[in-house]
């Protein structure tokens, strides 16, 4: 395979790769279970408090889960694609203007009121119970893990919640796939449809519009920046907000991480206002950028 190969091709290969990976990551992660004496059914059904006593172990669960999914497909099809320049391939290979990355922090932050209202537009779309159930039958899990105590577990989640998917799902989603389909079609249908994607593989009907949207933002992003770093950036960027505020307001914040507070209609209307604002601001730092190197 390489570069010249049919699109069709090229996506068959990758979903090859992340099946093949995937479940080479469930036969490691059964060995795992078994080495560390948890059985996967009997913990889904342990309270809260005892299920948190085993957050240690399923910390390694999700880390191996996250490498196996996305990261390593990703970098193995870069490798059967490109051979040695897979950072080229994802437009990964430059340093970005370092006044994108506070710029992109604050997008991420100007857009949590809009992502909370488009939840609770979520939450109130009927559909089948087990549609919901399906969702949120690992809530249990992530709310055991996401209970912090010391640095030494707050840099541990950083990196198997925030890093490893920022990195692995950029390079699949915005990496791969969009620039890919941005070579047959109009790159704003490329943008929204690996949007569409990246939010349907999470399996989690409340966050659907929610992680539309920020697939979204991350794909102008990538594609007004011509570099994916700033879009892992901004995707560790959402990730770490949520593990930093359970970690240092946790008794503030409910103890389900899904649930959403009460958003005002003029909280909603400043979100998007301000968020429309950066993204301008956004897109004209990085074109005027772009003319100064064509000049």
């Amino acid at each position: 395979m390489n570069r010249q190969s049919p699109l069709a091709f090229q996506f068959i290969t990758l979903l090859v790769l992340i099946f093949i990976c995937t479940v080479l990551g469930g036969m490691l992660s059964l060995g795992l279970q078994f080495i560390l004496g948890i059985e996967m059914e009997a913990v889904n059904n342990l309270p809260a408090e005892e299920l948190e006593n085993q957050r240690y172990n399923l910390r390694w669960l999700m880390g191996l889960g996250n490498l196996f999914m996305f990261f390593i497909p990703a970098f193995l099809f870069g490798i059967f694609l490109y051979r040695k320049n897979i950072l080229k391939m994802m437009d990964s290979d430059k340093t970005p203007n370092s006044v994108l990355f506070p710029l992109v922090f604050l997008i991420i932050i100007t857009t949590l009121p809009l992502v909370a209202f488009s939840i609770k537009i979520n939450q109130s779309i009927p559909v089948p119970e087990w549609v919901t159930e399906f969702g949120n039958s690992s809530q249990g899990l992530i709310s055991a893990i996401l209970k912090m105590e010391t640095p030494g577990e707050l840099f541990i989640n950083l990196l198997i919640i925030a890093f490893i998917p920022a990195i692995g799902e950029e390079w699949i989603f915005r990496g791969i796939i969009q620039k890919k389909i941005s070579n047959k079609i109009n790159i704003h249908f490329a943008i929204w449809i690996s949007a569409i994607i990246f939010s349907a593989v999470h399996f989690h009907f409340e966050g659907f519009i929610a992680r539309m949207i920020l697939g979204a933002i991350l794909g102008y992003l990538f594609y007004w920046s011509g570099n994916l770093w700033v879009a892992v950036w901004g995707h560790f960027c959402n990730n770490a907000y949520a593990v930093l505020g359970q970690y240092f307001f946790s008794e503030q914040l409910p103890s389900n991480p899904e649930e959403v507070p009460e958003i005002l209609w003029w909280q909603v209307v400043i979100s998007l206002v301000f968020t429309v604002f950066l993204l301008f601001s956004f897109h004209r730092i990085t074109q005027s950028k772009n003319q100064i190197k064509k000049a």
